[in-house]
């Protein structure tokens, strides 16, 4: 009987654990230190949200072990990218997605694309948009297209860095309204600025965060936001959307794992990320950044970034950059 007792314990133990989701032995998820990979050097905007996120996660107490902020610049973020990639499996490693997560392998085979991650959350965008001088006779977006089709050789459009979503807003934009326009990189959004404010350029797309600077000093002037809902620093400036252009661009603050991670691990991430969004401190950080709240978790961001991907490849591919 005493052996019979035994073995009914032993069958109990094992449906527990079974029911549980780990076997003996096997530790909760997380159980040691968590990476996050930025794919650019330390100070940036993308290096402050990874880092801010971290911060909060642990002092909220939203996970139970310590966190790191490694940063892998270079390539475009495919650095960054290749590494975290090739973690495989393992839940401890999570990648800051920004908008070079989807514009690098589509300018480069070599660079793992989202279908090589486990998408995790997005809680934010730092959107996009247009600003021209704040005396300039283009006050509107109509005004701009009109003015682009009777200036001879168009309007001149600076933006930072070529393949850039500064850059992919001027091709969408021209693309969309038919607007004549003259594309020119500049090194910065702040070198864009200075070319709209010498009369170099006619109006630049940047971020809404490089911009308010100016805008609210008067003296350059927003004309049209790239995001879903007007935003809260500039709610007088109209989004593209309700002007009748279907424009909806930004900077995504996302994360992805790395492929095939527990999906238990999944799971607590999520979880985790979910809670993230709802604290004050994140909720102050997106008003303090000029972020606009947009969140998807999961096989909702997976369907984001596969939305997003198929928005900018033939963008890219107008601008004669995916050979």
């Amino acid at each position: 009987m005493r052996i019979k007792g035994m073995v009914v314990l032993a069958m109990m133990v094992s449906l527990v654990l079974s029911l549980g989701g780990c076997s003996a032995g096997e530790k909760a998820y997380p159980n040691k230190p968590i990476e996050f990979v930025v794919p650019s050097s330390a100070g940036g905007s993308g290096d402050a949200f990874i880092r801010t996120v971290a911060d909060i996660l642990t002092k909220e107490k939203l996970i139970n072990v310590p966190t790191t902020v490694v940063n892998k610049p270079g390539g475009s973020g495919a650095i960054a990218f290749k590494y975290s990639a090739e973690k495989i499996g393992d839940p401890y490693v999570i990648q800051s997605t920004p908008s070079t997560f989807i514009v690098a392998p589509i300018l480069s085979k070599d660079c793992p694309n989202y279908t090589q991650f486990t998408p995790i959350a997005m809680l934010a965008t730092e959107p996009q948009c247009i600003i021209v001088k704040a005396d300039s006779p283009y006050q509107t977006l109509e005004s701009l297209v009109e003015g682009s089709k009777s200036k001879s050789g168009g309007l001149t459009w600076s933006f930072s860095s070529v393949g850039s979503y500064d850059h992919l807003m001027a091709l969408q934009f021209a693309r969309m309204t038919g607007a004549k326009v003259v594309l020119v990189p500049q090194p910065s959004d702040n070198e864009s600025i200075v070319a709209v404010l010498g009369g170099h350029a006619d109006v630049a797309s940047m971020s809404m965060r490089s911009a308010l600077g100016q805008v609210e000093a008067g003296k350059v002037k927003m004309i049209g936001v790239a995001c879903l809902e007007r935003a809260k620093k500039v709610p007088d400036v109209p989004t593209l959307k309700e002007l009748g252009y279907d424009i909806v661009m930004g900077i995504p603050r996302a994360v992805c794992a790395p492929k095939d991670i527990p999906e238990n691990a999944r799971d607590v991430l999520i979880d985790a990320f979910k809670k993230l969004a709802a604290t004050e401190r994140w909720q102050k950080y997106v008003d303090d950044e000029c972020l606009v709240p947009e969140e998807h978790y999961g096989d909702d961001y997976t369907n984001f970034l596969k939305v997003e991907t198929e928005k900018v490849e033939p963008l890219l591919r107008d601008a004669g950059l995916v050979q």
